[in-house]
Parts: structure tokens; C-alpha cells; sequence
């Protein structure tokens, strides 16, 4: 009975100033909200890239420009300038173990007049990584491009249906031009790569927004030759190859590793990694990133954690009187002392469940509202910890207050007052 009159007393405090309540709360709710929404969408994001990466194939073996890190954590030297070469991939496609490699170079365009951006790849390309086509084929030499589905509808009028089969006059773009080359080099460098015609061979079906099937379906296509005709470049930015089967994804990373580094001279400015390791490190970036997010959102909870503490220490001295005739009726200090404690728990946990409340709910609506982000994914487990530790900051926030409220002696108590 005890129990239950301390707490009917607590929510008596707490209702009675009700504005206050939720005012004092807010941090909390805040801190909550912000904590639950960006680990579920961090998690959905992980889980959306990862379900495409696996669906790109476990035989897909990736090579791009740079070193490893030196912790072997497969981070990519940014700065490093690109060594691939065509030929890189023509040797790569020679071992056994490889059953397709592309190369893929990507540059921008005037297509028809209109910036277009394309991916330079091999006609293996298809093989490597499949593009779902509307119409046509793919690319298969030198003077064809393929268009996505929204290129298409920009330089037809909204009618891709109707492209194939067409011409259209590809121009390198500005962009292109090497940094840092003096202004007459730039200009004869742009000079050097005249508009031709190119014959439009087909057209990428439209696919959902968001991911990697969807970017994949966002650029045009030419051959890695024209590519690098139009940007004026000798080397390409990633090999793509599918190994011979699952089985045999070790022995073609070992392989491509070997024939690269032959090529190169034994040196080791290139990554090559597996579809497993890409999944791996992408997961170990999003964990760190949601742990990142977690602790800035953190900041709220103990901002809202000192605020709660800031009301109640308000509360014991607005309430001194109301101390004083407890304790003079019989109340100890352990009455008085579990009556604040418990109204600043209860204040946390109901900041705690609307928090949770409205993290959920954003979580849902924002990727309605934004249509490249993925669904998120809800963890029970990061749910229940980011409630738990709302009630736990309700606790320790609370403890000050509650212990100044039981040492007020009585008759001292109705004196102040």
C-alpha cells in the first residue's frame, strides 16, 4: 500500500503542472527519438546495400585503384591516381579461373548537346554484372551507346521506345579535362576530341528508385575504347570480373592479384576484393556510423538527463512545505526520498516512450517522404537499450534531488516555508 501511495503522489506532482512536465521531459524525448530513427535507418541502409551486393553474385571479384590501408582494413588511398589499364583487364580475362572481366570507365558527356553521363565498359560487361535492357541490345564495338531509360526519355522527348536504331552526335565535355594543365594544353586537349555520331543499340529498363540496381541503370553505356577517347584518358577506375563459379573466388583474387602486380611492375597500387569482403567492410563503416550517430543523439538524453534534474531540485524547494507535513504525519526519509526519485524515473520513462514513439515513427514516414532511402530496419534490442537508458538517466539524474527532499528535517521544512 505503501508503494502505491507514493506512487499516486508522484503522478500528482507530475500532473499538476503539466506544461512543465513536458517541457522537462523533452530532452529526453528528443534524445530518445533521435537515437532509435537514426539506428533504424542506419540499419536499413545496411541491409538494403548489403542485399544488392550479395545479389550482384558471390563470384563477383572487384579491382580498384590504390592500396590497401596498412591496417588491412581495405580503405582505398583516395589520392592515388588510377594505374588500371585496359589491359589489365584483357590479362585478367585470361585465367582460368575468371569466367567474364570488363573494364569500367566513367566520364561525362554532350550527348546531343545534353550532359549525359556515361560508363565505358567491355561487351563482357553483360556477363559481369547484368543490365536489364528495354529495348535492343548491348553495346558491342566501338560508335554504339546504350542509353538508360531516363537519357533516353531526355533526348526523345519522353518517348525511349523510340530510340533504338537512332543516331546521335557524342561530344567529350569540359569536365574531362585533365587538372591541372595550363589553359592552352586544356583547350587543344578538348580540341582533340571531336563530336561523332553514335548509333543508339538500346535502351536500360527502368528500375525502381534507390540502390544499386538503380544506379546501375542511372548511366549510359559505350565501349571502354570510346570512353576514354571522349575523356581523353589512358587508364580506367575499377575492373570488374566474375569468377568461373563460388568456389573459385580465392583462387581468381589470388590470380588477378599476381598478374596485375606483374603487369605493374611488383607494385601494389591496386585493391582486390571480394564480395565478401566488400559486404564486410561496408558493414564495419555502418556499424562505426551508427555508433557515431548513437553517441551525438546520446548528447541530448544527458542534456535532457540535467534538465530533468534542474525540475525536480525546482519541485523540493517549491514543495518544502508539503516535505515538512509529511514528515511531521509519520513520512521517513525513505518515503520522501522514493516519492521525488520516483517522479523523476517517471518523468524519463514517459519521455522515454513518446521518444520511442516518434523515433519509430519518423523512422517509418522518411522514407515515404524521401524515395532513395531504404526501409528501416527496427532492432528490438536498440529499441529496448535507448528506453532502458531514458529510465536509467531518470535514476541517476534524479538521485540530487531525491536526497535533498528526504534530509529536510520538519520542523525546519515549515519554517522556511
Amino acid at each position: 500500500m505503501k508503494i502505491l501511495r507514493i506512487i499516486a503522489m508522484g503522478l500528482r506532482g507530475l500532473l499538476g503542472k503539466p506544461l512543465r512536465t513536458a517541457l522537462s521531459a523533452l530532452g529526453i524525448v528528443i534524445g530518445v527519438a533521435s537515437v532509435v530513427a537514426l539506428t533504424s535507418l542506419g540499419n536499413g541502409i545496411r541491409d538494403s546495400v548489403s542485399g544488392q551486393i550479395t545479389d550482384l553474385g558471390p563470384n563477383i571479384v572487384t579491382v580498384s585503384p590504390g592500396s590497401e590501408s596498412a591496417d588491412g582494413g581495405g580503405a582505398i588511398d583516395a589520392e592515388m591516381v588510377s594505374t588500371l589499364t585496359p589491359q589489365d583487364t584483357r590479362n585478367v580475362a585470361a585465367l582460368p579461373s575468371v569466367k567474364a572481366a570488363s573494364s569500367n570507365a566513367a566520364t561525362g558527356a554532350f550527348v546531343d548537346g545534353k550532359g549525359v553521363q556515361l560508363s565505358g565498359v567491355d561487351p563482357s560487361y553483360d556477363e559481369v554484372r547484368k543490365v536489364e535492357l528495354a529495348s535492343g541490345r548491348f553495346v558491342e564495338g566501338g560508335g554504339e551507346i546504350v542509353l538508360s531509360h531516363a537519357d533516353a526519355e531526355k533526348l526523345f522527348g519522353g518517348k525511349p521506345e523510340g530510340a533504338v536504331g537512332k543516331t546521335l552526335p557524342v561530344g567529350g565535355s569540359a569536365r574531362n579535362v585533365p587538372e591541372g594543365l595550363p589553359p592552352e594544353q586544356a583547350q587543344d586537349s578538348r580540341q582533340e576530341r571531336p563530336v561523332r555520331e553514335y548509333e543508339v543499340v538500346g535502351v536500360v529498363a527502368s528500375q525502381p528508385e534507390g540502390g544499386l540496381v538503380q544506379a546501375a541503370s542511372a548511366v549510359s553505356y559505350v565501349t571502354t575504347a570510346d570512353a576514354l577517347e571522349l575523356s581523353g584518358s589512358e587508364t580506367v577506375g575499377q575492373i570488374l570480373v566474375a569468377a568461373t563459379g563460388a568456389g573459385a573466388v580465392g583462387e581468381a583474387k589470388a590470380g588477378i592479384a599476381s598478374e596485375i602486380r606483374a603487369a605493374h611492375g611488383g607494385q601494389e597500387d591496386f585493391t582486390v576484393e571480394t564480395q565478401e569482403e566488400l559486404l564486410s567492410t561496408f558493414s564495419q563503416i555502418t556499424d562505426q556510423l551508427n555508433v557515431f550517430l548513437a553517441g551525438i543523439a546520446g548528447i541530448s538524453l544527458l542534456v535532457g538527463g540535467i534538465g530533468i534534474m534542474n525540475i525536480m531540485l525546482v519541485s523540493v524547494a517549491e514543495r518544502t512545505r508539503e516535505i515538512g507535513v509529511r514528515k511531521a504525519l509519520g513520512a521517513t526519509d525513505g518515503d520522501v526520498l522514493l516519492q521525488f526519485l520516483f517522479e523523476a524515473v517517471l518523468l524519463a520513462t514517459l519521455g522515454g516512450l513518446a521518444g520511442v514513439a516518434l523515433g519509430v515513427g519518423s523512422s517509418v514516414l522518411l522514407p515515404v517522404l524521401i524515395s532513395d532511402l531504404p526501409a528501416a530496419a527496427f532492432a528490438t534490442t536498440q529499441i529496448a537499450l535507448a528506453f532502458g537508458v531514458s529510465a536509467l538517466i531518470g535514476v541517476l539524474f534524479g538521485v540530487v534531488p531525491a536526497y535533498r527532499s528526504a534530509r529536510l528535517a520538519p520542523v525546519e521544512a515549515l519554517r522556511r516555508e
